[in-house]
């Protein structure tokens, strides 16, 4: 999730867009995007710092807050089992678990599943 409160405290200090984006690990047309929404809605740091960060990405972005940004774990003991089978790779699995999440239509991570997927067979 974008870090909205650091991006606009940053600006306060008067850092420019690229050290923001530095900064908080984001590209820069996201900083631009943070300083565009605050813009238009004449948002500034002293408005916003005792709020939370959703309260403050909902009054930037009330049409593109998402509530449900936790990504669908695999059954790693289903992977397990499968992966004693004869022939079976992590990749057939990924393309299980990618394909089960798309059909009912939830996030998931190819980078984080592996790496827990290697982690979980230690």
């Amino acid at each position: 999730m974008r870090d909205v409160k650091r991006v606009l405290e940053m600006r306060s200090q008067n850092h420019s867009q690229r050290d923001i984006a530095r900064a908080t690990k984001v590209s820069r047309d996201t900083v631009r995007k943070i300083f565009n929404a605050a813009d238009s809605k004449k948002i500034c740091w002293s408005s916003i710092q005792d709020l939370s960060e959703y309260d403050v990405q909902k009054l930037l972005f009330e049409e593109e807050v998402k509530i449900n940004l936790s990504i669908k774990q695999p059954d790693f003991d289903y992977v397990h089992k499968e992966l004693l089978k004869p022939g079976t790779t992590i990749k057939l699995l990924w393309e299980e678990y990618a394909d089960a999440c798309r059909s009912i239509n939830v996030p998931f991570c190819y980078e984080m599943t592996i790496v827990k997927w290697k982690y979980s067979l230690l």
